[in-house]
């Protein structure tokens, strides 16, 4: 064989040594980062989040109870409003059970009270999985969290939510985004069935949402007709500035400026 040729096979050789060893090092390199990589708080995948429950307790006898259900691509309150849930809030609120965790202790021996986790003043139910939500480090900030026998510590972005107005969690939209109109009844009788019309009320969003003890049946009304037979009904008053449309099933008032009036009550 010539110099040439042995040549060539030897520098084959050392290619296919450096390839072989080169991704050896690399697959080991990346099983290391997995390794390395915090873990998500619970166990499970975004797509599989179906239900989430807040349970506030707040020195009651019985729990605030808030419920959420997915259905389809669109999350619902079910308690204590059964409308559209805000799907900004909703999303923010999701990203809890998805932190990475930070550090995890044995629960076992340790001041529970300290952490705000004992008595549990809210806790948090994502599916069938369980987060009891406690104080944040007081240096840190960052939140402590118990979730089975474990006193977990993340990052998060939620606790205004979960401490805030139960409202702040429902969609400012006059109509579900899962639903489409077929016609809107006036208070003046006519039947609005335009396109346009229709959109301003698929599209309208309300400045600020207001619980409603009793309903004045005389007031106008309006009626929404969707296309399933569905129909939604809205109490109208006006104010010098604004617009107040009122669900009766749901006992609130959606406020809205009024410059909205002549869009979503002026028959065409």
């Amino acid at each position: 064989m010539s110099g040439s040729s042995q040549r060539f096979w030897l520098n084959s050789v050392l290619l296919i040594v450096l390839l072989v060893v080169g991704g050896g090092g690399y697959w080991v390199w990346q099983q290391t980062q997995a390794a390395n990589e915090p873990k998500s708080l619970l166990s499970m995948q975004r797509s599989e989040l179906q239900s989430i429950v807040i349970e506030r307790y707040w020195e009651k006898p019985q729990a605030e109870r808030i419920e959420f259900e997915r259905q389809g691509e669109v999350w619902f309150m079910i308690k204590p409003y059964a409308l559209e849930a805000n799907p900004v809030k909703l999303t923010q609120l999701m990203t809890l059970p998805f932190e990475p965790v930070l550090a995890a202790y044995p629960k076992a021996g340790q001041d529970l009270k300290s952490f705000g986790l004992e008595p549990l003043s809210t806790r948090l139910l994502f599916n069938d999985q369980v987060l009891g939500f406690g104080n944040s480090n007081p240096i840190t900030q960052q939140r402590y969290l118990l979730v089975k026998d474990q006193i977990i510590l993340v990052s998060e972005v939620v606790a205004g939510l979960i401490m805030g107005s139960t409202l702040d969690l429902v969609a400012r939209t006059l109509i579900p985004t899962n639903r489409s109109i077929k016609a809107v009844l006036l208070p003046d009788g006519s039947q609005q069935t335009g396109v346009g019309f229709l959109n301003n009320w698929r599209s309208a969003s309300a400045v600020l949402l207001e619980p409603v003890s009793l309903i004045n049946a005389s007031q106008s009304q309006v009626k929404i007709i969707l296309t399933d037979s569905r129909e939604i009904t809205f109490l109208v008053e006006r104010t010098e500035q604004d617009l107040k449309l009122t669900n009766v099933a749901a006992k609130l008032t959606y406020i809205l400026p009024i410059s909205m009036a002549d869009k979503l009550l002026k028959a065409n």
